[in-house]
């Protein structure tokens, strides 16, 4: 009759061994390949919020109209102004306001753009002759952005940094005066420089 022989020791610890060799290679690929659904998760809502973010742009600045407003100071700005540096990029008037909703008010809008702590926020007002308790709704479009700066085509295919050009700021007539087109270049973190260059598309009157 044979006798009936289990592992020794040193079979059960090479085993272990093995066992616990498998384990931990399995467990670094499935971190690796969660850690990368994760990057890739991230980087897809990225992209789309950008994507997003040029598409509400361009449907922006294709509907600038030229509305001077009057601001909560009482003041008059022009339909389109830009200073660089003063932290607002670009404030403007655009027609095309959808009111799916038929509520009492106009189809047209005030928006600004601007970079702030790194975002590029969309803001808006609900009225384009604003008062001292007016309110605006801020919207964060990109983050993680370095630089934003925009130029603009003048009537003589000239670029001008901001807007209405220098020598024009004065005169009545800049009120309403408008672009022609307005390059975007906007600096990301990860992805580099993108520029972008919209038309704009006025149709005239109010």
């Amino acid at each position: 009759m044979s006798e009936k022989q289990g592992f020794t020791l040193l079979e059960l610890l090479v085993a272990m061994a093995i066992f616990a060799l498998i384990s931990v290679m399995t467990f670094q690929g499935l971190q690796s390949m969660i850690k990368s659904r994760e990057i890739m998760g991230a980087e897809t809502e990225r992209l789309a919020a950008l994507q997003g973010a040029m598409a509400l742009m361009a449907r922006d600045f294709q509907q600038i109209i030229a509305r001077p407003i009057r601001d909560e100071f009482g003041d008059m700005q022009p339909a389109v102004i830009s200073t660089a540096g003063d932290g607002t990029a670009v404030e403007f008037s655009r027609g095309g306001w959808r009111n799916p909703a038929a509520l009492a008010r106009s189809n047209m809008q005030r928006v600004a753009y601007r970079l702030k702590d790194s975002k590029l926020l969309r803001e808006t007002w609900p009225v384009l002759d604003r008062a001292a308790t007016t309110k605006s709704v801020s919207r964060e479009l990109v983050t993680d952005v370095l630089d934003f700066r925009l130029r603009f085509q003048d009537n003589n295919d000239h670029w001008q940094p901001s807007w209405p050009p220098p020598a024009e700021t004065i005169a009545a007539a800049a009120q309403k005066q408008l672009p022609k087109a307005v390059e975007m270049t906007l600096e990301l973190a990860e992805w580099g420089t993108l520029t972008r260059l919209f038309v704009v598309a006025w149709q005239g009157g109010e």
